[in-house]
């Protein structure tokens, strides 16, 4: 209960940034926090280093906010990569319907996927017009990049807004 008693702001400050910033699309918000923080963490060093009553209190204050940021770092870094990963698995199966019927297909349905389940879980939309495949998918971090599949150059393109 005293840790409580003692560290209930930075406790809920760092809560309010979790609730923030670590939905999906919503990790620019952090940006916030940036500011603010990098003072109070300079501010933190000088405690640190020359207020040694203060010291471990200051310490565990820091702690707590090293914690909270890298457990949204670790929520969109997961995000992001299994996002990545599911649009990795749509191209290969793009991919092998062109060499299976010297096409690309017309929708993601022909190649089996529910286009309406990856537009609701991903973003991530796939069309066939003149003759040309597009793919991509918006990106876990800010929702107004996107990330476009290039069938040519066989890469993922990050187009920010």
């Amino acid at each position: 209960m005293r840790f409580l008693e003692k560290h209930h702001r930075t406790l809920i400050a760092c809560a309010l940034l979790l609730v923030l910033s670590a939905q999906r699309d919503t990790a620019m918000f952090a940006i916030i926090f940036a500011l603010p923080l990098f003072i109070w963490f300079i501010y933190s060093i000088f405690v640190v280093c020359a207020k040694p009553e203060r010291r471990a209190q200051q310490l565990v204050k820091v702690a707590i906010w090293v914690i909270a940021l890298s457990l949204m770092s670790a929520i969109h870094w997961h995000r992001s990569e299994t996002a990545r990963h599911s649009a990795d698995d749509i191209v290969l199966a793009v991919k092998q319907y062109k060499v299976e019927h010297h096409i690309y297909p017309a929708n993601l349905e022909v190649i089996g996927r529910d286009s309406q389940q990856l537009k609701r879980e991903l973003m991530l939309h796939y069309w066939f017009y003149d003759g040309k495949p597009t793919l991509l998918y918006a990106s876990t971090i800010d929702p107004f990049d996107k990330y476009y599949y290039d069938f040519q150059a066989d890469t993922w393109i990050l187009h920010p807004d």
